[in-house]
């Protein structure tokens, strides 16, 4: 029985060589876009600090008043100092704090 050549394959190269569709280039970073990038990530790791900070509440106090771990004391370190320097943000976490605890 004679394949049909459409159903040969005539490529000389195996077909795990054959080159892929090629993309884009990418782009060179800069430094606008890296420090974008640091802000993003900075605002994104107070947030979840927020949002954690209520469940977490009592383990943070252990670890600042007491002999608990750490390192909870100082990942909730920059969203204190924050706290200290905006005062809307101190009475949005003690209200977050206060929904879970009382």
């Amino acid at each position: 029985m004679v394949a049909n050549p459409t159903e040969v394959d005539s490529s000389p190269l195996p077909s795990s060589k054959r080159s892929a569709p090629q993309s884009q280039p990418r782009r060179k970073r800069t430094w606008f876009g890296v420090l974008q990038d640091l802000y993003f990530y900075f605002l994104a790791y107070i947030f979840f600090a927020w949002l954690t900070i209520g469940p977490f509440f009592w383990t943070w106090h252990a670890a600042v008043y007491a002999d608990g771990p750490k390192w909870v004391a100082q990942f909730y370190q920059p969203l204190a100092y924050l706290c200290e320097l905006c005062p809307p943000l101190s009475w949005l976490v003690n209200e977050w704090v206060n929904y879970w605890i009382l």
